[in-house]
C-alpha cells in the first residue's frame, strides 16, 4: 500500500491542474505576446429599437517563444473595460458614444486595442409634426438669439436624471417648435426636434420653451463626457419656420 501511494502521489504532482500552470500557454505553446486586429476602429452607431447599436468583430494573434505565430481568436476571453460593451464570441456590441479599451486575455498573455463608437443621428419628439424640421435647418436671423436658461454651463450632471430638460428662453412670442443640438468633439452630433412646451407657470415664464429628452439618452451623453464636454445648442422658431433663432452653446458634461 505504501508503494502504491508513492506511485499515486508522484503522478498527481506532474499533472497541470493549478490554473496559474497554463498561463500564457496556447494550443502550440508559450505565448511571447497577443496582438489584437483592428487596433483601433471607429464605428458608426445607428438607430435599433429605442436605442442605438453597432458590432465591431475583432481577431487575436499570438506569437509564440519560437517566432512563430497562430489565430487564436476562439482561444482568448475577450473583455471591455465598460459594462456597457458585450461581447458575441470576437464581435463586441457597443450601444453608446465613446472610446473604449478592448482587451483579448491568454493566460498572462494580453493584447489590446482602442475602439471609437460615433453617433450622428436625428431624433424627435413624440409629439412633433412631419416635415417640420425644415424651418429650424436654414440661416438663423442674428437679431434673434434665444438664450439657454437649464441645465446650468458647467454642470456635472448624473447619469441616472431623468428626463433629459432643456429650458429655453425665447427671442420672439412666435416661436413654437425647437431644435436641440448635443455635440462632442468628432464622437457626437445630435439633433432632437421637438414643439416647445410651455412653463408650467406661464405668468411668471411666459416666454419660455422646454423641451424634454428621453432618459436613456443620457448614456450617450455619459460615455463621451469622458473625452470632452457636451455642447448644447437651441434653435427656436415659429410654426412655419420664420423667426428662427440659435442661442449660443453652452458646455456641461454627464457622469457614469
Amino acid at each position: 500500500m505504501a508503494a502504491l501511494w508513492l506511485v499515486v502521489s508522484a503522478a498527481c504532482g506532474n499533472h497541470k491542474g493549478n490554473p496559474g500552470d497554463d498561463a500564457g500557454m496556447g494550443s502550440q505553446g508559450e505565448v511571447a505576446s497577443l496582438a489584437v486586429s483592428p487596433p483601433s476602429p471607429t464605428v458608426m452607431l445607428a438607430a435599433a429599437g429605442s436605442g442605438f447599436a453597432a458590432s465591431q468583430a475583432f481577431t487575436a494573434t499570438a506569437t509564440y517563444a519560437d517566432g512563430s505565430t497562430a489565430d487564436v481568436t476562439t482561444e482568448v476571453v475577450w473583455t471591455a473595460n465598460d459594462p456597457t460593451v458585450t461581447f458575441t464570441a470576437a464581435a463586441a456590441s457597443f450601444t453608446a458614444a465613446g472610446v473604449y479599451g478592448i482587451e483579448a486575455n491568454l493566460g498572462d498573455a494580453v493584447g489590446s486595442a482602442q475602439a471609437t463608437a460615433v453617433l450622428d443621428a436625428v431624433g424627435y419628439d413624440p409629439g412633433w409634426g412631419s416635415g417640420s424640421s425644415g424651418g429650424l435647418d436654414g440661416t438663423p436671423i442674428g437679431t434673434e438669439v434665444p438664450s439657454i436658461a437649464y441645465p446650468i454651463a458647467g454642470a456635472l450632471v448624473p447619469v441616472n436624471v431623468a428626463p433629459i430638460e432643456i429650458h429655453a428662453q425665447k427671442s420672439d412670442p412666435s416661436q413654437t417648435i425647437a431644435r436641440i443640438e448635443l455635440t462632442s468633439g468628432s464622437l457626437l452630433d445630435y439633433r432632437y426636434y421637438a414643439p416647445c412646451a410651455a412653463s408650467p407657470n406661464p405668468g411668471t415664464f411666459p416666454d419660455a420653451c422646454i423641451v424634454d429628452i428621453t432618459g436613456a439618452f443620457a448614456t450617450q451623453l455619459a460615455g463621451v463626457s469622458e473625452t470632452a464636454d457636451v455642447d448644447i445648442t437651441v434653435r427656436l422658431a415659429a410654426a412655419d419656420g420664420s423667426m428662427l433663432g440659435e442661442s449660443a452653446p453652452i458646455a456641461l458634461a454627464w457622469a457614469k
